[in-house]
């Protein structure tokens, strides 16, 4: 009898251990259910608390997935709950065209199918006027060396001559004369007036 018990034992041992393994292979879904140029939402079932935070990846034309933090309703929720991500700032890129944007939800032990959507999102760019911009070149700024004289209007030196000048013919020797005074005469003095 206690081999039946022991088998009946591992038996339900066995059964309890497969419901409790089924269960929780079951537990913690999640579909992301629509994305546009804002916002990603998806909603969850089975949740325990220690399955949050729960975070968004997405990318834009085919580019590398971003993270994106989620609100959570209600904030940290056990058993049913949703989660919404603004994905504007990423999907401005597009800049007024359409593009794929591919989401998927991920918490701490899982995450979701990736569900991709086509969009046309941001602000196209203005139109091209095709006129060039003003020019911001400034003129120099005034020089401070003294201006140059204007170029000289006389023509430019003669280049020294290879030949000897000619010579002159010898002047005649210069004569001092030299003018003597005559010798003074003397003049008679009468004695009646000398006095």
């Amino acid at each position: 009898m206690r081999r039946n018990l022991l088998a009946i034992s591992v038996l339900v041992l066995i059964v309890s251990s497969v419901v409790v393994f089924a269960g929780t292979a079951g537990a913690h879904t999640g579909q992301v259910i629509s994305a546009d140029c804002a916002q990603a939402n998806a909603s969850f079932s089975d949740f325990a608390a220690t399955d949050h935070p729960i975070s968004f990846q997405v990318s834009v034309l085919g580019a590398p997935p971003q993270s994106v933090a989620a609100v959570e309703s209600p904030p940290n929720f056990v058993g049913t709950g949703t989660a919404t991500a603004d994905i504007s700032s990423l999907t401005a890129v597009l800049k007024g065209s359409s593009g794929s944007v591919a989401v998927f939800a991920e918490w701490s032990a899982g995450r979701t199918d990736t569900a991709t959507v086509t969009v046309t999102c941001g602000t196209p760019p203005p139109p091209s006027t095709n006129t060039p911009p003003p020019s911001t070149t400034t003129p120099p700024p005034p020089s401070t060396t003294p201006p140059s004289p204007p170029p000289s209007t006389t023509p430019p030196p003669r280049p020294p001559s290879t030949t000897p000048p000619p010579t002159a013919p010898p002047s005649p020797p210069i004569q001092t004369v030299a003018a003597v005074p005559p010798p003074a005469t003397p003049v008679p003095v009468n004695p009646a007036t000398a006095g």
